[in-house]
């Protein structure tokens, strides 16, 4: 079987697309550690209190151990289709106003059970910050976390009721509902677990550098296969 020119094309598209593919995959898994040592590295270091957050301080925060205090809002926010131990459920975040200034920071207290019935949510959920004692909270400790702009489709409310079901987290919306406080872009303080009963659901990363360097071999060893079937093709087709 000689192998023709559409053939060749092939051949060499497929390999230099899985080649591509499994450098890219090495990137994402070296850029995945990183992400992860950088976490541990500042995890590591004791809370700090702070009062004020400037925005060209946001980087040098993020993963950073902090102490707040100040005051609980009453209306918080249910973060749909979030999942642990493979149930899904909410993530609950609520407003905290930063003590002696109009300062006010989202916090992730963690994930709550869902039952899967969707009707009435608002008024199933409306005492969960009452029957977890979070309202009496007046320090929390935690660690700061740079959000990424989400992609989404569609608005933010999925209901105009407290607590509000939400699809994403969009600030700029939030602080139109919080219009007399300054809200905090774009970083939000995940709760330490002994400051609510909620599940830590956290995941620094969606996906280990172990798995990235998985798909890495898997990309390689078809580019290696692809070629491989191609010199075979290539070598008889020239004794032919």
């Amino acid at each position: 079987m000689k192998i023709n020119l559409l053939s060749s094309i092939f051949f060499l598209f497929c390999i230099s697309l899985f080649t591509y593919l499994g450098i890219w995959q090495l990137e994402r898994a070296k850029e995945k550690e990183n992400i992860i040592s950088e976490f541990d590295s500042r995890k590591s270091i004791s809370p700090i209190f702070i009062e004020d957050i400037k925005s060209s301080e946001k980087e040098f925060l993020n993963y950073r151990n902090v102490r707040l205090k100040g005051n609980f809002f009453e209306k918080f926010f249910l973060l749909d289709n979030k999942f642990h131990d493979k149930k899904v459920g909410f993530n609950v975040y609520v407003p905290f106003l930063i003590k002696n200034t109009k300062n006010v920071i989202l916090v992730n207290l963690g994930w709550v059970d869902f039952d899967t019935n969707r009707k009435n949510i608002s008024k199933r959920y409306a005492d969960l910050l009452t029957q977890n004692n979070i309202l009496n909270i007046k320090e929390i400790d935690g660690f700061l976390y740079l959000m990424e702009e989400p992609y989404h489709i569609g608005d933010m409310d999925i209901n105009e009721f407290w607590p509000r079901l939400i699809q994403y987290i969009d600030f700029e919306q939030i602080s139109d509902i919080f219009k007399n406080y300054n809200l905090i872009y774009d970083l939000t303080l995940v709760a330490s677990s002994n400051i609510s009963n909620f599940k830590n659901n956290f995941k620094i990363v969606n996906m280990t550098h172990e798995k990235h360097l998985g798909y890495s071999a898997q990309w390689f060893g078809l580019a290696g296969i692809f070629l491989v079937i191609y010199l075979i093709l290539f070598f008889r087709g020239r004794k032919q």
